[in-house]
């Protein structure tokens, strides 16, 4: 369609888009209008009327509206499937627009809304597949965005909705890729990453100064993409919610941002990417539940963890999970885990107490290294056919056995070593237990009590994930007493 008499719009009149058009030789050809060309109204500034109808039309082309500065209203057609570039940037006087389309998928070119000063609303319909790079770019007031349900949106370009007011997100689950700075300095309060993102840009959430929530449920990331600086920085998060699905965390996901202060890794994760969450100084609290997640350097040094809880379930204790987490002082693993990384622990330099609830243990080669402070080991390990505990150099292959390295030798001297009742012999002919001078069997399930507490009465017994036991059960137990203290006990799987 043309200008054509477009220029003897009134103001604040009403231009409507017809179904069709007659024209040719005789006046009697009838053709549907079907697209809006390029430049069809450019630069129509000093004219204020509201644009509507055009229910047929599929394309609008490229600066079709652009600089239409007084234009309200939107061609709201179902048929639509193309929006050009720049096709309605300058539009100042838009405000609210509804995509919808229903009969084709829609592409969203570059540019397509920049600078649309007063938009605040826009609803996305389930066709929309692409938005383009920039297409919000510049629309400061725009503050509501909305994805109808089973949006099949694949794509956010580049820049997209760089410098907006958009306060909160919700990504469909269908998109696979988010460009570089695409909600760069926006005002956005929440965001949760949907469950098929593969890639995404370079500072895509840089300078959201009040962004504090995040719930990310990319299932797989693309590995090749080494490294996602997406949160780096972001003082402002406070919670950052893994879904249950997720299976890769990418590394430096989340570098930097120190108003974190706890952090659960799901089941189904298997990769934690080196340094996700380097520098995080706010972190206190650790809860893992991957199950055979192999290795990971993504907690390296953080002094502030002083609680990392290994959840039922975990089968694989990784290589350097928890190295040099200076702040730890217990460590109790599951009866699931069956086996021990290098460097696991290594240089948990106050680490005290340590529970290992597994029979058939491989334990990688300084897993325990720098450990110098423990004091107690409770080890529920019972068969010793062949008199040693495994020692593995990687994470899956047994090259040799023995003591290699695991403990210091220091630890040999001062650390009490208990072990179930019945396998005191047995241990003291272990290639690794046998350097231990402390051995004791357990033949109580109770730690040494301090002499205050004799008297006191137990009055609730619950296990290491909180839930209230009615007896003792074996592996940690904690205790409540009347005179209100609490303590961990060992109750040997007899």
């Amino acid at each position: 369609m043309n200008p054509n008499g477009c220029y003897e719009i009134k103001n604040k009149g009403t231009l409507t888009i017809p179904d069709s058009v007659t024209g040719g030789p005789a006046g009697k050809t009838t053709l549907p209008v079907v697209a809006i060309g390029e430049e069809a109204f450019l630069y129509v500034k000093d004219k204020t009327f509201k644009l509507q109808g055009g229910d047929l039309i599929e394309k609008v082309e490229k600066r079709a509206f652009k600089d239409c500065t007084k234009m309200t209203g939107f061609i709201e057609t179902k048929s639509l499937s193309y929006i050009g570039y720049q096709a309605f940037s300058n539009c100042d006087a838009l405000w609210a627009i509804n995509i919808l389309p229903e009969y084709y998928d829609l592409k969203i070119d570059k540019s397509a809304f920049s600078y649309c000063d007063i938009l605040t609303y826009v609803c996305f319909g389930y066709r929309v597949k692409e938005i383009g790079d920039y297409a919000f770019n510049g629309c400061r007031d725009l503050g509501q965005v909305v994805f109808k349900n089973g949006s099949r949106l694949t794509s956010i370009g580049k820049g997209a909705f760089y410098n907006t007011l958009t306060y909160a997100i919700s990504i469909p689950d269908k998109v696979t890729s988010i460009g570089d700075y695409a909600f760069y300095n926006t005002a956005i309060q929440s965001v949760t990453i949907g469950l098929s993102l593969k890639t995404i840009g370079k500072d895509v959430f840089k300078g959201c100064s009040q962004l504090a929530s995040v719930i990310w449920n990319a299932k797989r990331m693309d590995l090749s993409q080494t490294s996602v600086d997406v949160f780096n920085n972001l003082e402002s998060i406070k919670t950052f919610t893994f879904g249950d699905k997720v299976e890769d965390i990418p590394a430096n996901l989340c570098q930097g941002c120190k108003g974190i202060t706890s952090i659960t890794i799901p089941k189904s994760v298997s990769s934690v990417g080196n340094k996700a969450f380097s520098n995080c100084r706010g972190l206190k609290d650790v809860v893992w539940k991957a199950e055979r997640c192999t290795s990971t350097h993504a907690f390296d040094g953080l002094p502030n963890i002083t609680s990392f809880t290994f959840a039922d379930g975990v089968k694989i204790v990784p290589a350097y999970v928890c190295q040099y987490l200076t702040g730890l002082t217990q460590i109790d693993l599951p009866e699931t885990a069956e086996s021990i990384g290098r460097s696991a622990f290594q240089g948990c330099q106050n680490l005290k107490s340590l529970s290992l609830c597994v029979e058939g243990m491989k334990v990688g080669v300084d897993a325990f290294e720098g450990c110098l402070s423990l004091s107690t080991i409770h080890n529920s390990y019972k068969r010793m056919e062949y008199g040693y505990w495994y020692y593995c150099t990687d994470d899956s292959d047994i090259t040799s056995y023995g003591h290699s390295g695991q403990f210091d030798d220091a630890v040999f001297q001062t650390c009490k070593l208990y072990v179930p009742n019945g396998l005191l012999e047995e241990y003291k002919k272990g290639f690794l237990w046998h350097h231990f001078v402390n051995m004791i069997e357990d033949s109580s399930g109770i730690e040494d009590i301090e002499p205050d507490k004799i008297k006191a009465m137990e009055l609730e017994r619950y296990d290491i994930n909180g839930r209230m036991l009615n007896a003792p059960q074996p592996g940690i137990n904690i205790v409540h007493y009347s005179d209100g203290s609490v303590s961990k006990v060992w109750v040997p799987n007899n």
